[in-house]
């Protein structure tokens, strides 16, 4: 491999993770934290983030040393889901067992165990979800499905301790019933009238009690065949009001014929005939419908190749439909699987945030408290200057003499007259 093509690759992971390393985290890490969460773990997000970010590095490498990777998102999965298994286990060394007890342990788990532990579970969270409100619901899933402790569930919920121990308090007390119906096996007995509403059309598709029904249907199917049983009763059966009217009818029939036979010279004669015949009709009615309800509840006749043949399409649509409501009901408990990983994924999220923020907060708020109550230095005084001296007094001056007056100017000596010649020689 040439250095060139070497820097190419290399260049075109480096594309790559710049290209899609945001696209892909939210993705990634929610499905992870799924994944640990279905196992039991639970990781803060810093963790499952660390996690991500050593999932790239070895994509990246394997990219920059030119190996195919056609699932890009499965490998992210798959690695980030390892490493975060090892933090787990590097963060709780005392969950590990001894190396000479592993042989003990069974390798085969016990289905039948495991399904009762699931449907107990399953009934557990219908109860809550059914006997507790918004608030309550949101408590209990936090402490007793997921494991909170109460003063951390009141930072994620957003209410204080004292209220935290309040709400869980009411949630005990309201849970106890369900549990103790559980461990007595009555949980479907309990749901009997609910189930019965459900199967016979008496509820509104857009209330809490239909919703109720459905998710305890999707999970029991003992309560799917009553529904189906009952739902063929109802189809074969004629409406109670038409049952009830034609039973009063009959009574009202049998009532005139008889006064028509006791009174006949009152002029009876002409009216009792059609009366008769409308008692007669009802009572054909009335024993209609009570053979169609032998039929359908299995009361009578013997098992001739022609019912077999009816009722074997019957028992086909039903296990059809079992088949179906199974798997709609995998479906959905995938579905609520999925958006609680989802859920609790986000929860994590923004509790790392708040918790970041408030390091923050604490960090400058104690900065700032630092920088008030720091003591400026002491700043530099000038040198004493030494104490200027006080002259000393000066010596008393003698009283002033008056001047003495100045001498007279000197006399001026005279001068000889200046003669010029002419007058010398007395020319003039």
């Amino acid at each position: 491999m040439t250095a060139f093509a070497l820097r190419g690759r290399r260049a075109a992971a480096d594309a790559l993770l710049e290209r899609e390393y945001e696209q892909l985290k939210p993705e990634i890490v929610a499905t992870v934290a799924a994944k640990l969460a279905a196992s039991g773990v639970r990781l803060d997000a810093a963790d499952l983030d660390a996690a991500y970010n050593q999932a790239w590095h070895a994509l990246h490498t394997k990219l920059s040393e030119g190996e195919a990777v056609d699932n890009r998102r499965g490998l992210l999965v798959m690695i980030a889901h390892r490493r975060a298994l090892d933090e787990h286990r590097a963060l709780h060394p005392s969950r590990r067992a001894d190396a000479g007890r592993l042989d003990e342990l069974s390798g085969e788990a016990d289905v039948d165990q495991r399904l009762d532990d699931e449907t107990r579970l399953r009934q557990f969270i219908s109860g809550l979800r059914e006997r507790l409100d918004r608030r309550e619901l949101q408590a209990a899933a936090l402490c007793y499905v997921y494991e909170y402790s109460r003063p951390e569930a009141a930072r994620l919920i957003g209410v204080a301790p004292k209220r935290m121990e309040k709400i869980m308090d009411a949630v005990s007390r309201k849970i106890a019933p369900v549990i103790g119906e559980i461990r007595a096996g009555e949980w479907c007995e309990e749901h009997h009238s609910l189930v019965k509403a459900y199967a016979l059309g008496l509820l509104d598709e857009d209330g809490d009690r239909y919703a109720l029904a459905r998710d305890h249907l999707a999970d029991c199917s003992s309560c799917r065949r009553s529904v189906l049983r009952l739902r063929g009763i109802a189809a074969v059966a004629p409406p109670v009001p038409l049952l009830l009217g034609a039973v009063a009818l009959a009574g009202a029939g049998a009532g005139a014929a008889g006064t028509a036979r006791s009174g006949g010279g009152h002029g009876g004669g002409p009216l009792s005939e059609p009366r008769a015949k409308v008692a007669a009709v009802a009572a054909a009615v009335v024993a209609a419908v009570a053979l169609a309800l032998l039929l359908a509840l299995g009361g009578g006749g013997s098992d001739t190749p022609g019912r077999r043949a009816a009722t074997a399409p019957s028992a086909a649509a039903r296990q059809q439909a079992a088949a179906d409501a199974r798997a709609r009901a995998r479906a959905a408990q995938r579905a609520r699987a999925r958006a609680e990983a989802r859920a609790v994924a986000r929860r994590r999220a923004a509790a790392a945030r708040r918790r970041a923020a408030a390091r923050r907060a604490a960090a400058a708020e104690a900065a700032r408290r630092a920088a008030a109550t720091a003591t400026p230095p002491p700043a530099a005084t000038p040198a004493a200057s030494p104490p200027a001296q006080t002259p000393p007094p000066a010596p008393p001056q003698p009283a002033a003499q008056p001047a003495p007056p100045p001498p007279p100017p000197p006399a001026a000596e005279e001068q000889p007259p200046i003669r010029d010649g002419a007058e010398e020689f007395e020319l003039r």
